[in-house]
């Protein structure tokens, strides 16, 4: 079992910030925010991140697994976050969990 920390040092009751510590030590953090709207709700995952000599070890999964848990208790209707295309390994894990591509971001470098 991970030592998951829910962190409620909150910007706004909108966000929370999870980390997982290792003797003392953050070797994993997710940080997330709530939406809520006529229309909609959810939690979104901003960020997410492990150390690398932790990688799969099920930190990412038991993050993930936490804030589904609370995103549930807000009763909120599903989870949305954004991943890079070049990073494939992230995208395999989250498709593994059973997050599904729901659409594509595009960006223009401005110089």
């Amino acid at each position: 079992m991970l030592n998951i920390k829910k962190n409620f040092l909150r910007f706004s009751k909108k966000s929370i910030l999870l980390v997982d510590e290792e003797r003392g030590i953050i070797v994993g953090f997710l940080y997330g925010t709530f939406f809520k709207n006529l229309y909609d709700s959810g939690g979104f995952i901003e960020v997410i991140y492990v150390e690398k000599d932790h990688r799969r070890k099920g930190v990412a999964t038991e993050l993930m697994r936490e804030f589904t848990k609370i995103v549930k208790k807000k009763r909120l209707k599903k989870i949305q976050l954004s991943v890079n295309v070049k990073n494939v390994e992230a995208f395999e894990f989250y498709k593994k969990i059973g997050y599904e591509l729901h659409h594509y971001d595009m960006k223009k470098e401005l110089k």
